[in-house]
């Protein structure tokens, strides 16, 4: 018979009809599974040995409540900070000591041993919670346990909190908080344990100041008593501190304290450090028009979940590929996305930033030309530039800067032709360039064949999603800061590397190089194929001196690419693209602005304005907006995608009303 042919009815007669083998719990299930809700099994008489069985559990639970009644109480009940321990000594158990006034009788610690008896289960969950709660039970001289004081050494709202409480005054023991001896500390204690105790009660709230003990409670960074330090110091057969210190000459030490400030507990201090952010100026907090290599670009949440992870949550180099697949695999990965965007093919797993990674980039080209002098353009960033001399000075090699055109802020190609009137190792070309103005690669490209000198390109890795790759139009060596890939701004670190090469160019590279090997059964691996450092060479065939790299940093961007994919990538960049010509239309239409350089730009662009920059951006500051960078008296403008059409009118508007009331 099929029950789901049959209506309600016809499901309860036949469930009724089931066969005999059918046990009734399994006709019950049945009967509900079909919906037969107003059927239950037929009430049967319950047998003599049922109520039998009944009455002895009862009388069970009467004995065990009338024993639990007649325990003895605690006496005294301590917490030993240092060692997470819980002291406890009962009233019938022999003689105790006042807390206050000395150490416990006896030590028990609750983490793995038995709880005392008599404790109640609230407090005990309380105290194994050690470096949450302390609760310390205060026994009156000659007199019962009438006292528990319960001192919130951490958040005080947590549940075990007032769990513990509400055991203590069902005990009829009245709650007493112990607060820090600094008057501050103790306001503090009392603010935050107050609203836990709103609850009528027969026993009033009271703050008990920790002054009366002779030696303070240890806790938190103090972690020595008195006793602790004569032991060291008899250990080391000195007597005193001041022993100790003595072969510091007096003309060298303070010789007073130091001037802090009043303590606080943990969430005065935690409350107190939010406010001190508070006042600080962040992206956060302002509309920010900041660029000059580092970016505020959006970050998807899958960077941050998945870098975040303990499997990846770390820097080290991967030296043992049969532990680290994972790693060398997203390491891999990375390495072909920056192969496609530069157009190059051998990417290293990265290196410190894009300054470094454009001063290795030039001492590579000096060990591979044979030369000791290097060309740059002359709107290379300022603070790139020096890393750049300070490199080059210690291996002797002559830095020149190639002059740009003050019309266009292009390079120009007549001054490039005449820079290597002497021969130089490469030409390091930075598009776009300090002010916001794309370059021209094929051109340099060519007077760098000319003269045998490789094209070290420096670029914005967001603009290769819409130019083509440098490395299609002659670049030799291709470097990026990555830092928009996927990192916060962090206040500017830590950042990533990225240094693409010609695959003739490989044995010159710094840092390392994930590669594809066989394992011993003759399965495809991965594992670091190339490390030409000192640490694995000689230091005069190393390459490099850098002695580590920014794995998680790459492994971060590799992620972010993904997360993209090729078409995000792409409006990505389109959005920065039409968002800068946007607001670059918007504030050429404020009288006495004009632009720096009228060369083709990507998203940020150069401004000369009719006022003082300096001044002008302490106003922008002043109205919450980070206006823009200072570069060689003009002002430059980043825009990225995070800015909506709405901010970039709003801004525009405060450009325009700043820039008018600065020129009256």
């Amino acid at each position: 018979m099929e029950l789901a042919a049959l209506p309600v009815e016809g499901r309860s007669q036949a469930l009724r009809s089931a066969p005999e083998g059918l046990t009734e719990a399994e006709a019950a299930r049945r009967r509900l599974a079909h919906g037969d809700n107003e059927l239950a099994p037929p009430r049967r008489s319950r047998p003599l040995r049922t109520l039998l069985a009944q009455l002895t559990h009862t009388l069970a639970l009467l004995l065990w409540l009338g024993a639990r009644a007649r325990r003895p109480r605690i006496a005294d009940t301590a917490f030993d900070a240092r060692r997470r321990y819980m002291a406890v000594t009962c009233a019938e158990g022999g003689a105790t000591r006042d807390f206050v006034k000395g150490a416990p009788e006896a030590v028990v610690p609750l983490t793995g041993a038995p709880a005392p008896a008599g404790l109640d289960e609230a407090v005990v969950a309380a105290a194994e919670r050690g470096e949450r709660v302390l609760l310390l039970a205060l026994r009156e001289a000659g007199g019962p346990l009438t006292c528990l004081g319960l001192a919130c050494l951490h958040d005080p709202t947590r549940p075990e909190v007032p769990a513990a409480i509400a055991a203590c005054r069902r005990a009829g023991v009245r709650v007493v908080i112990l607060t820090g001896d600094h008057p501050a500390t103790a306001r503090d204690d009392a603010d935050g344990a107050r609203p836990l105790l709103r609850a009528r009660s027969r026993h009033p709230l009271e703050f008990v100041t920790m002054e009366s003990r002779p030696e303070p409670l240890i806790c938190g960074y103090n972690v020595h008593r008195e006793a602790d330090r004569q032991a060291m110091l008899a250990a080391l057969g000195l007597t005193s501190i001041a022993e100790l210190f003595s072969p510091i000459p007096q003309e060298v030490r303070l010789g007073r304290e130091l001037r802090l400030p009043a303590p606080h507990s943990e969430w005065a201090l935690c409350r107190h450090l939010r406010e001190l952010a508070s006042r600080n100026a962040s992206t956060r907090s302002h509309l920010s028009f900041l660029g000059g290599g580092v970016y505020e670009h959006h970050i998807p949440a899958v960077v941050d979940s998945l870098t975040s992870s303990e499997e990846l949550l770390t820097a080290y180099t991967p030296y043992q590929p049969e532990l680290s697949q994972g790693v060398l695999q997203i390491l891999f990965e990375y390495q072909r996305m920056l192969s496609l965007l530069t157009g190059l093919r051998v990417v290293n797993s990265s290196l410190y930033d894009g300054a470094t990674a454009m001063a290795e980039a030039a001492w590579m080209a000096c060990a591979a030309t044979g030369r000791r002098r290097v060309l740059a353009s002359s709107h290379v960033w300022p603070e790139w530039r020096s890393v750049l001399e300070l490199y080059m000075r210690g291996r002797g090699v002559e830095v020149a800067y190639v002059a740009e055109d003050p019309v266009s802020g292009r390079l120009d190609p007549r001054s490039l032709q005449e820079s290597f009137a002497r021969p130089a190792a490469t030409f390091i070309l930075q598009t776009p360039n300090s002010l916001g103005i794309l370059e021209d690669l094929p051109a340099a490209a060519a007077v760098c064949r000319q003269h045998e000198a490789l094209l070290n390109v420096s670029c914005y890795p967001m603009m290769l999603a819409l130019l083509k790759p440098p490395g299609e139009v002659g670049a030799d060596i291709v470097t990026c800061e990555g830092q928009p890939l996927g990192l916060p701004l962090s206040a500017g670190g830590p950042s990533l590397g990225v240094l693409a090469c010609a695959k003739r160019l490989r044995a010159f590279m710094p840092g390392r190089l994930v590669g594809e090997v066989r394992d011993i059964h003759g399965q495809p691996a991965l594992a670091l194929i190339m490390e030409r450092r000192e640490q694995q060479v000689s230091r005069e065939k190393a390459t490099s001196n850098i002695c580590s790299n920014q794995a998680h940093q790459a492994m971060r961007a590799a992620i972010y690419l993904a997360s993209l994919g090729e078409r995000g990538f792409r409006e990505l960049a389109t959005q920065c693209a039409a968002k800068a010509r946007y607001l670059h239309e918007r504030l050429l239409a404020i009288p006495g602005v004009e632009p720096a350089a009228i060369g083709p730009f990507f998203n940020e662009f150069a401004l000369r304005l009719p006022c003082p920059v300096p001044v002008f951006l302490e106003r922008m500051l002043e109205r919450r907006v980070f206006a823009g960078l200072e570069m060689d008296g003009n002002l430059l403008v980043a825009v990225t995608e995070v800015r909506a059409r709405a901010e970039l009118d709003e801004a525009a508007a405060l450009f325009a009303e700043t820039i008018g009331a600065l020129r009256q």
